[in-house]
């Protein structure tokens, strides 16, 4: 191994639990009710292609673009002020701190920065990498490609730590070799 891509949420950072209700409480404001299989169809989109699902899904008068920022703004105090790294994290990256390692990530950069930074990690990576800054998010392997290029490691020694299936098998299409795990938010939003 000479290189790592993290995915931030639920990997990095334990932000999961705002995830499966932030989607539900926007919808809530704009007095819609989430179908209870909101978060399992929208996990497997780039951030831009769940506000678009929204949006048609439950007929909202907002672009696709005003329901990505209301949810980033919903975020805003969460990774500025809450969200705190999952155990083991800060170990793991000080044991591993010569390698070089990317993060990509569907959370809005600044956001991503802004947390990374409060909890002292943010040297730790070359880069950090939104989904929002490609077409297709994870759902395409650009952005995996694109960590690639800035960690300048060989494709073949590259791994990449992920906790999405849909993403993993994107990272895997250009032969990377990938660590996955659920969590047990995810475990049981499967078993519904």
């Amino acid at each position: 191994m000479t290189g790592i891509i993290f995915d931030m949420d639920g990997v990095l950072l334990d932000s999961m639990p705002f995830w499966y209700t932030v989607n539900s409480l926007y919808l809530e404001q704009k007095g819609k009710v989430a179908k209870p299989n909101l978060n399992e169809v929208i996990f497997t989109m780039s951030m831009g292609e769940g506000a678009l699902y929204m949006k048609n899904e439950y007929e909202l008068e907002e672009s696709a673009e005003e329901i990505i920022d209301a949810i980033n703004q919903m975020g805003e105090h969460f990774y500025r002020e809450e969200v705190q790294l999952k155990p083991g994290v800060l170990e793991f990256l000080q044991k591993n701190r010569d390698l070089p390692m990317v993060i990509a990530t569907s959370t809005d950069k600044q956001l991503a920065v802004s947390a990374l930074k409060r909890l002292g990690v943010l040297s730790y990576f070359k880069e950090v990498l939104s989904c929002s800054d490609f077409p297709h998010g994870k759902s395409r392997p650009e952005i995996f490609y694109a960590a690639v290029q800035i960690l300048g490691t060989e494709i073949g020694n590259t791994w990449v730590i992920e906790d999405s299936l849909y993403a993993s098998q994107t990272a895997k299409k250009l032969d990377l070799k990938c660590v996955g795990f659920m969590m047990k938010l995810q475990k049981k939003m499967k078993n519904r």
